[in-house]
């Protein structure tokens, strides 16, 4: 046994400790999923612990095992000769190095977070501090440094192939667990996770909007977002949208009828309304920045283009038959404002399309959150297909329909001439390849309730 062999048994007994010593509860630990006990809602936790017993085995027993059994082969090539002679290649003294460096911080990274939490929940709450003021998961970023460190010091090549496992593992946790600390924190936990990077990177020190409703006060203000708006649309022009042949599809997924009214909220330049008018619908539009609606009076010479706040819409009550908000309702800074102004104007039988950014996609997760890749001036958003579906039937719509954005599709039918619908035609209606909730956006035709109506 030599120097590394010590810092890593070390390790390993200051985890034992760790565990034992100052436990953290977790309502997503491989035990509480695999209990019988079911929770309410609509939540990650309450699906998970809702899905079937041969479910939970296969996605949280089995991956568990596994990461425990990785992390034991280390400790067995030390204490066991044998096993160490038939798994270890030699490695680099310089790799050797790093290794234990990581071995050594990851442990006291995780240390420290487990006693700076274990703090808080002792004083019964308040502000994060410590290392949860740059990070949602230090402790965690921990054990993936320390599982790295391990790979580099024992010399077991195929110990790699445990860690994107043991990351997704934990990842999917880290998943459940939040999906509860909003539930049970609301606003509070989404201010937090909108300033402090799930795992590593620099806090934010921009304030996001609540969930749902008024905004906190801080820099993002719309002021600051029409000013975004307006740069966007001097600079780029319609080049920022998606093509005009995509916006037929919504015109059609209402059922809008020649001599209907129709108002589309966050018009941009009108390319939806200019799908309107080209099947007979009278169409008005409003949008937060003054330059889109420049481009759509360019572009649609006396059309009803205004500019103006969704909260606040300049119209009276009752006045549209159709009413469509086509990826922004996810930037308002008070959507069930905005939601309640869309129901004023509508007529009580009148019908709604959205379609908004679904957060449970790779695109949203990796590209935008991740990689810091969100556009934070113009507030961009995402929720997940349940958070839509709860906010619209909490704001008194019914949803009638949910559909994958249609436009993913349409855009290779443009490729072949047999197969592409010509102007004023029927637009196919195209589901989706993968599970709903995995759609990079999402399209929900709605009415309203009959008793709000």
């Amino acid at each position: 046994m030599n120097g590394s062999d010590v810092i890593v048994l070390l390790a390993y007994a200051s985890m034992l400790v760790e565990m034992t010593v100052f436990p953290v509860p977790s309502e997503a630990s491989t035990w509480q999923l695999l209990a019988c006990e079911r929770v309410a809602g609509e939540g990650a936790l309450a699906r998970a612990t809702r899905a079937s017993l041969w479910r939970k085995v296969l996605w949280f027993f089995v991956p568990t095992a596994i990461g425990v059994l990785l992390f034991l082969v280390p400790l067995c090539c030390i204490l066991w000769p044998a096993a160490r002679a038939a798994l270890v290649t030699p490695v680099s003294p310089a790799l050797v190095g790093l290794g234990l460096l990581l071995v050594v911080a990851g442990r006291v990274t995780t240390f420290v977070a487990t006693l700076q939490l274990r703090a808080q929940q002792r004083a019964g709450g308040g502000p994060p501090q410590g290392l949860f003021r740059w990070s949602r998961n230090p402790g965690l970023c921990g054990m993936f440094v320390l599982y790295t460190g391990l790979c580099l010091v024992s010399g077991v090549p195929w110990l790699w192939l445990g860690l994107p496992l043991y990351v997704a593992n934990m990842h999917q946790r880290v998943l459940i667990e939040e999906s509860n600390l909003q539930a049970l924190h609301g606003t509070v936990w989404h201010d937090y996770a909108a300033r402090v990077p799930r795992y590593v990177g620099a806090a934010r020190r921009s304030h996001h909007a609540r969930p749902d409703g008024p905004a906190a006060d801080g820099p993002v203000a719309q002021t600051g977002i029409a000013a975004w708006f307006d740069a966007t649309y001097r600079t780029k022009g319609l080049r920022y949208l998606r093509p005009p042949r995509s916006y037929p599809i919504f015109v059609q997924l209402l059922d809008a009828r020649p001599g209907e009214r129709l108002l589309d909220v966050a018009c941009g330049p009108g390319l939806l309304l200019r799908a309107a008018r080209e099947r007979g619908v009278d169409a008005s539009g409003i949008d937060l920045s003054r330059e889109a609606v420049a481009l759509a009076k360019q572009l649609l010479p006396g059309v009803d283009a205004q500019q103006g706040n969704a909260e606040r819409l300049p119209f009276a009550d009752g006045t549209f038959d159709c009413v469509t908000c086509i990826g922004s309702i996810e930037r308002f800074l008070d959507r069930r404002a905005a939601l309640r102004e869309m129901q004023r104007v509508a007529k009580p039988d009148a019908r709604f399309c959205f379609l908004v950014r679904n957060a449970s996609t790779l695109v949203w997760r990796v590209w935008r959150q991740w990689l810091g890749r969100r556009q934070v001036q113009g507030h961009q958003d995402a929720r997940t297909l349940a958070q839509w579906r709860e906010l619209f039937v909490q704001c008194g719509f019914v949803v009638q329909r949910v559909l994958p954005d249609q436009w993913p599709r349409a855009r290779f039918r443009q490729l072949l001439p047999w197969w592409r619908p010509r102007p004023g035609r029927k637009e196919p209606e195209s589901g989706s390849l993968v599970p709903l909730r995995w759609c990079n956006e999402l399209v929900f035709v709605l009415r309203r309730e009959r008793s709000r109506a």
